[in-house]
């Protein structure tokens, strides 16, 4: 069965940490005593990605690590204010397509 198991918003500086706007995960399929620590995985590697992405005025990547995939995608442009960037985080099995994650981003920063 194919997941979302995280989507997260935040706001990337041109320098120093970006700052998380918000966030939800969906964990159930892990075991009790799984559920923290993979949560701090998630929230790590959304984190890490997310910091790692070019800022340019539109951005996608996909990057894979273990079972997860982390797509990313990044919005900028004259109307952002100080160069801060919209970076908005899906993570997902393998399975789930990349194009179906990446327009659950879209409409995330859409509404952002």
């Amino acid at each position: 069965a194919m997941r979302v198991f995280s989507i997260s918003l935040s706001q990337t500086q041109p320098s120093g940490p970006n700052t998380l706007l918000n966030s939800a995960s969906e964990l159930s399929s892990f075991w009790f005593y799984q559920k923290s620590s993979v949560g701090q995985f998630m929230s790590s590697f959304s984190k890490t990605v997310t910091e790692r992405t070019p800022q340019k005025e539109r951005e996608t990547r996909s990057v894979q690590e273990n079972n997860y995939t982390a797509h990313v995608s990044s919005r900028g442009g004259s109307d952002q204010l100080a160069g801060e960037l919209p970076s908005a985080v899906i993570i997902t099995d393998q399975e789930y397509p990349a194009q179906a994650a990446l327009s659950v981003l879209a409409k995330v920063l859409d509404e952002f």
